[in-house]
């Protein structure tokens, strides 16, 4: 599948990760959380007239997942940090 070659998912994790803390600096933590909504990916190649194909969304911005998102990204950063050194 190409969305997992091209890892879309850590694009869009990091990309939710950015945006909370971007958020949570312009309005506090609560609000933050209440101003992220979800994400859409829309795969223009994939998209066709009158079908729903190339249309990805996840919904599921909870405090909890933020909080993975941030784990995950966290590990890859170190991880790519020491194979630097």
């Amino acid at each position: 599948m190409e969305s997992q070659d091209a890892r879309y998912d850590l694009q869009r994790d990091i990309y939710a990760m950015i945006l909370h803390r971007y958020l949570v600096n312009l309005f506090g933590k609560e609000e933050a959380l209440e101003r992220t909504g979800g994400v859409f990916y829309l795969f223009l190649r994939g998209m066709k007239a009158g079908e729903s194909t190339g249309i990805y969304h996840d919904f599921d911005w909870s405090a909890q997942r933020l909080d993975q998102i941030f784990e995950s990204v966290q590990q890859l950063t170190d991880v790519w940090r020491e194979a630097k050194l």
